[in-house]
């Protein structure tokens, strides 16, 4: 009710997706990221082409009117349309880069959102929620315990790393997030601090890999955390109990039911 709505609605208006067609989209952008888990099905399989084919047209049509309005002002869309021509990059590659956009930035941001939450409340926010997170603070949550917990890499020459032979074309999968807390890299790596400064987390990606919507997923996160804040100087779990999403690349809560003490309001009203 919060997570979802804020990161797909943050999206929808930087790509100028009108509010009727984003209930598609959520569903289309949700059977797409099923099948990110190595142990996928076929049927998961099938469900992926099937729903990048929808957004994949969905998002050409959306290049095509943009570009058909001509306005004086561009969006998001027209200036990805025109960079990327301007790159080279076909119709094609261009359609399939923005759609990935929404894929990289919905979701993933939506679930990291509830995962630092969840987070907050076990440690820095358990007696009083921070006001105002900053981008850092965003970072360190991010970093904590992100979403995304393993990437795909295809190996392009061998290459041997502590006695692992690993082959040309041979798949690796990349541990995210036991990167984020190597502690040769962060100090005291299990714990979330918020005082942490200098954070680089590899939930992102790095280098030709680094995440598209890197920079609009963490100003959603920081905003919507700030939000939260701003409006609660307490909030706790409805339940102790919490489910996770059954994936093994995804982590990510179910759902995270919050009861809250408006700053506004005397202590002994609560809202849900």
């Amino acid at each position: 009710e919060y997570a979802y709505p804020l990161t797909l609605d943050a999206l929808s208006h930087l790509m100028e997706i009108p509010p009727s067609d984003r209930s598609e989209i959520k569903s289309s952008v949700h059977r797409v990221t099923e099948a990110l888990d190595p142990m996928f099905t076929p049927r998961m399989q099938h469900d992926w082409f099937d729903a990048m084919d929808s957004l994949v047209k969905y998002f050409g049509e959306r290049i095509a009117v943009s570009r058909g309005l001509n306005t004086s002002s561009p969006n998001l869309l027209d200036r990805l349309s025109h960079h990327g021509r301007a790159a080279g990059m076909d119709e094609y590659e261009i359609t399939c880069m923005t759609a990935f956009i929404m894929l990289a930035g919905f979701e993933t941001t939506a679930g990291t959102l509830g995962n630092a939450m969840n987070a907050l409340l076990d440690g820095p926010a358990r007696e009083e929620f921070v006001p105002e997170i900053t981008r850092q603070q965003a970072l360190e949550c991010i970093r904590f315990d992100p979403i995304g917990q393993m990437t795909p890499r295809l190996v392009l020459e061998p290459f041997e790393v502590e006695g692992h032979r690993f082959h040309k074309d041979d798949r690796i999968w990349c541990i995210l997030g036991a990167a984020n807390r190597d502690p040769r890299v962060f100090e005291r790596p299990n714990e979330l601090d918020l005082e942490r400064t200098g954070v680089k987390p590899l939930s992102f990606g790095a280098g030709i890999h680094t995440c598209i919507g890197a920079q609009v997923a963490t100003i959603v996160i920081q905003s919507g955390l700030s939000r939260m804040g701003r409006q609660f100087s307490r909030i706790s779990r409805v339940s102790d109990e919490r489910q996770w999403r059954k994936s093994i690349a995804v982590r990510e809560l179910a759902e995270l039911p919050l009861r809250g003490q408006r700053r506004d309001v005397p202590p002994h009203q609560t809202n849900d």
